[in-house]
């Protein structure tokens, strides 16, 4: 899983839980680092993106590069802005904050599908 977000104590505490679900993760603070990761051949099973960050992309400008050059790839976005939420594009996934592991959990499995495990560590 790649999570993405400049709050690093949010990061973590997101990368905490993929991991108690039994997935890697790999962090990045940023849309801008996260694109070249995935240009590089990382492999990710999923892009979970906060969706207001500092930068020139956001969450949603991050989701829709993603959508153009990795068709396919999961994303969710998290937000806890009612106003950012709204502006998320049809067929994006997101996740409001606060969130716990069951939540995280149904949400993956709507993207991901029922059978996630065979993408865990």
């Amino acid at each position: 899983m790649l999570v993405v977000d400049d709050n690093p104590d949010v990061a973590q505490v997101t990368s905490s839980l993929f991991e108690q679900m039994g997935y890697d993760t790999s962090l990045r603070d940023s849309a801008e680092s996260a694109l070249p990761f995935l240009k590089d051949g990382k492999r990710a099973d999923l892009v979970f993106s906060d969706i207001v960050m500092p930068g020139s992309i956001d969450g949603i400008g991050l989701a829709n590069e993603i959508r153009v050059r990795y068709p396919g790839l999961p994303i969710v976005l998290s937000t806890g802005y009612t106003d950012s939420a709204q502006k998320v594009p049809d067929g994006l996934h997101v996740l409001r904050k606060p969130f716990d592991t069951d939540t995280l959990t149904r949400v993956i499995e709507t993207v991901m599908g029922p059978e996630p495990q065979a993408r865990r560590h």
